[in-house]
């Protein structure tokens, strides 16, 4: 994960980081990050400089828990499976067919759409990977075309398999 030594919030220094994958080295007053703070961003460009600017709603505070390898994953897989689902707001009670549940983005999708308190149908090949699935907020684990079929309608697809599987879930 790139190091993002400098956050910035409209022109305004808040912190700098200490080259250690993201510990905030000093804070301005006011900001939203203090000293000490391990911290994950997103930066578009630039992100392998030794120093870099940085808005600061491009960061997040990390728990002392969460490894950096772990959050890093967090500003491409868990935004993508944001803005995915954020074209479709989700009610409660909404369906939410989720292919690739096992990926990156699958897994962030899952644990958001359950949060919106849709019903999650997460689609894995492997039915030995139902258990984490379902850990993660998935209501029932589709292992084929058929039983996604079976479990719609939906709402809400989600995929990222490609292929007939698409079709298949629409129809």
């Amino acid at each position: 994960m790139p190091c993002l030594p400098v956050v910035q919030d409209r022109g305004r220094h808040l912190g700098s980081y200490n080259g250690e994958k993201g510990v905030v080295e000093k804070a301005l007053a006011g900001s939203s990050v203090k000293a000490g703070d391990r911290v994950v961003g997103l930066k578009f460009e630039g992100a392998w400089a030794e120093r870099v600017a940085v808005p600061e709603s491009f960061i997040a505070s990390m728990p002392d828990q969460v490894s950096f390898e772990h959050a890093s994953t967090l500003p491409v897989a868990g935004l993508t499976a944001a803005i995915a689902l954020a074209t479709k707001p989700l009610k409660p009670g909404d369906g939410a067919l989720i292919t690739a549940a096992t990926g990156g983005v699958g897994t962030f999708a899952i644990q958001l759409a359950a949060k919106a308190q849709a019903h999650v149908v997460a689609f894995a090949r492997c039915e030995s990977d139902a258990p984490r699935l379902v850990a993660l907020g998935a209501h029932e684990v589709a292992a084929s075309i058929n039983d996604a079929k079976r479990l719609g309608p939906y709402d809400l697809i989600l995929e990222g398999v490609g292929g007939a599987l698409l079709g298949h879930a629409l129809s």
